[in-house]
């Protein structure tokens, strides 16, 4: 037998396996379709089944199918490894899809090293699930009281929208691939593999060898987590690196059948003998310099724990954690990629040749353009948030002042200038540098214009923040506002009904928008906004709202509503002098 058909035979398993997986894990996108689906023709479904969802249990109590798969997942770990990462989590099906596709590119993804970027998951962790904790003791709060939410209506209240989704899967699924290794994503950024590795230490279920090892290394090449297989089988008699995803790639690519899924004794204290850990990409100064620029786009894109920096919001309020991690790690490592093509020895990634003997390749050329081209974006949008972490921040303060006993008023005035002038100034040159729309922005720059009693401006901005976002309720609710007090009494009452239903529960955006409502002489949007107003007030208030709706209706001319509604609190038991008046102005039955 040739080694040729020898190689062919001892791939087949590898491919069947790897089939299998791709069937399991396409079978998980299916149950995801289906769960959106039931949600789209329902109105509502079972709670978002991503391990996010555990921070609102964690810090508000909301008992969640994401916060019950995180933990079951856990437990799992705990027995068998991190099976649910290679074959439950839709994010490896497109860090697999990305290497497949590189694969028939001809091109394979091959990690870079780090000294200390490994350990971005456990601090992402850390941050996801330890900041809600942290944030409720804080204030002196205890344990959260525990609250059924395993259905849910606003599904993706949650999560972003779909152009910034279909960015995180790209950058996290695949541009990750190619720059990282197979599993980029999953050794660097995951913040639930950060919890996983931990967990997997203690797990008896292992890839585990016996005595017809030949120690060939077929299992190390054939595994897609970069994980020693025989140097640690070799050296502990099982895999005990907590990378290993239990693809079971390396059980069927091993020809003497040597390697099998067991339990036994966990790795505990052991640690990885992988050799290519050891070996460093970088020089310890430019590792530092990158672990410095990671921290440096994290704060830029992800924002700053709100404990400790209220205004520190992720870039544009609306980018998500784990999109902020991928391009954070990708700006650290676009550096370092960049340093290594223009200085040092030969160096190469993902089998391109960057920089020979001589100096850059041509393609290190294009590669440092590329990088300079990314790091400048990142520069900017961290300028940007300079901005607005100033000018919120300015904000926030012009809120403390004006809640504090006013003891010397000229001097309240001149600190309240001051203040304002910052924030209009930091806020303007953030909007004047972005190439994109932020509304915020206008929303903020327009409450400083009604402080300042510009409520000319102060209509225009929020005019503009509401265009954009049409569903801010806060938003609309305050224009609504600016507008009434411009005497705009139609279109006041119009944003109040806005507010209202988006806002169901805010009392006070209800009474607002009923008020513009009676200013407007806008009888039957007065009457929905009071009917709303029923299930958020005290029962012993309803036959008020009642009496209020019998005076909306006669003035919308609608007398015979009006009779229905005294005959009903007639009915009732109900009397009082108010009622008496409608009575006598409606006549009798």
């Amino acid at each position: 037998m040739t080694s040729g058909t020898r190689s062919k035979e001892r791939g087949a398993p590898r491919v069947r396996m790897g089939r299998r997986r791709a069937w399991v894990l396409a079978g998980v996108h299916l149950v995801i379709f289906l769960h959106l689906l039931h949600w789209q023709l329902a109105g509502r479904s079972l709670s978002p089944l991503e391990p996010s969802e555990t921070m609102y249990a964690l810090g508000d109590g909301l008992i969640n199918a994401g916060a019950i798969l995180m933990a079951l997942s856990t437990l799992s770990v705990l027995v068998v490894g991190r099976f649910f990462c290679g074959w439950a989590c839709h994010l490896v099906a497109l860090q697999d899809l990305c290497s497949w596709l590189l694969g028939r590119l001809g091109i394979s993804p091959l990690p870079l090293r780090s000294r200390f970027l490994w350990l971005v998951p456990f601090g992402a962790a850390l941050v996801m699930f330890g900041m809600p904790v942290y944030a409720r003791a804080s204030r002196g709060l205890g344990m959260p009281e525990p609250s059924n939410a395993l259905i849910k209506e606003d599904f993706w209240a949650t999560f972003p929208g779909f152009w910034l989704a279909l960015a995180t899967f790209l950058v996290c699924g695949f541009l990750m691939v190619w720059f990282l290794g197979s599993k980029g994503f999953c050794s660097y950024a995951c913040p639930y593999g950060g919890v996983f590795a931990l967990a997997d230490r203690l797990a008896p279920g292992r890839i585990r060898v016996d005595e017809n090892c030949k120690t060939c290394g077929l299992c190390t090449a054939a595994c897609g987590s970069n994980v020693a297989v025989a140097e640690e089988v070799h050296r502990f008699g099982m895999v005990v690196d907590s990378g290993c995803m239990k693809c079971l790639d390396c059980v069927v690519a091993c020809p003497e059948e040597a390697l099998r899924f067991g339990f036994g004794a966990p790795a505990l204290a052991r640690r990885s003998g992988d050799a290519r850990r050891r070996r460093r990409d970088f020089g310890l100064g430019l590792d530092l310099i990158m672990g410095l620029v990671f921290v440096l786009a994290l704060a830029t894109f992800a924002g700053l724990p709100e404990s400790f920096a209220p205004w520190g919001s992720s870039f544009m309020g609306r980018t998500p954690l784990l999109l902020a991690l991928a391009i954070a790690i990708l700006a650290a490592f676009g550096l370092g990629v960049g340093w290594r093509s223009l200085r040092g020895g030969p160096f190469a990634i993902t089998g391109l040749r960057l920089r020979g003997e001589r100096g850059p390749t041509r393609a290190g050329l294009v590669v440092v353009m590329v990088v300079a081209l990314g790091l400048s974006g990142c520069g900017l949008a961290g300028l940007i948030q300079y901005h607005w972490f100033r000018g919120k921040a300015a904000n926030l303060a012009i809120d403390d002042l004006l809640r504090r006993p006013m003891t010397d008023r000229e001097a309240r005035a001149r600190d309240l200038r001051v203040l304002e002038d910052r924030a209009i100034r930091h806020f303007e040159i953030a909007r004047a540098i972005s190439p994109l729309s932020d509304p915020r922005l206008a929303a903020e720059l327009g409450e400083l214009a009604k402080g300042r009693r510009d409520l000319a401006r102060a209509a225009r901005e929020f005019a503009a923040a509401t265009a954009a976002e049409p569903d801010q309720g806060i938003w609309r609710l305050k224009y609504g506002l600016i507008l009434a007090e411009l005497g705009r009494h139609d279109e006041a009452a119009a944003e109040g009904r806005a507010a209202c239903a988006l806002l169901p529960g805010d009392l006070q955006a209800h009474q607002l928008a009923r008020q513009w409502a009676i200013r407007a002489e806008a009888w039957r949007l007065a009457a929905e906004v009071t009917e709303a107003m029923k299930a958020l007030l005290p029962r012993e208030r309803l036959p008020d709202l009642e009496l209020d709706l019998v005076e909306f209706d006669l003035r919308a001319g609608d007398r015979d509503r009006a009779l229905a509604r005294l005959a009903a609190l007639e009915a009732a038991g109900f009397d009082s002098p108010r009622l008496q008046h409608y009575r006598r102005q409606l006549g009798s039955r």
